[in-house]
């Protein structure tokens, strides 16, 4: 059978295009390749100490194990968790990783995460998740800023975290 790829599926259009594979019946014929990146920019940044920003050092010194957060917060709708698992229901699932890196710190891994606050409509109920699973330390909120400059941040983690749902764009 022949497939469809789709590279960078999820943009602006992305549910309409999945209702309209959907409606012909050729779901199972898509295959896709979200987000390609340039390996060149977006490689490993060497450990020699020397880094762009004091924000960045400071995170990079404090923690064993830096994780990197950059999509928006969206989990819950009307007070309830979203599954992130239908095109109408396509949450991030940000709380999965939350509760993660929680049990990770209490069972001693010196892990944090740095998260870009993008003011989305489920930041306060991360920051309040964050609070309850006493996670405040290990958390670094940074502001919303151009691509570029969030390349040093990708390079420098450990680990870059998206969704872990059936995803969201950005």
């Amino acid at each position: 059978a022949a497939h469809v790829v789709v590279i960078g599926w999820f943009d602006r259009h992305w549910l309409s295009g999945y209702r309209h594979l959907e409606a012909l019946g050729k779901l199972d014929t898509v295959r896709t390749l979200p987000f390609p990146i340039d390996t060149r920019v977006l490689s490993p940044a060497p450990r020699d100490g020397r880094w762009p920003t004091p924000e960045l050092q400071a995170c990079l010194e404090r923690f064993d194990l830096v994780t990197f957060y950059p999509s928006r917060q969206l989990f819950t709708k009307e007070g309830k968790l979203l599954d992130g698992m239908t095109a109408n229901d396509p949450g991030k699932r940000n709380d999965v990783f939350y509760r993660a890196l929680a049990r990770a710190r209490h069972q001693g891994l010196n892990v944090g995460a740095v998260i870009v606050d993008k003011a989305s409509p489920d930041t306060p109920v991360a920051k309040r998740m964050i609070e309850d699973l006493g996670l405040q330390s290990a958390v670094i909120w940074i502001p919303a800023m151009p691509r570029l400059e969030l390349i040093d941040w990708y390079r420098s983690a450990d680990l870059v975290v998206d969704c872990f749902g059936g995803g969201a764009p950005g």
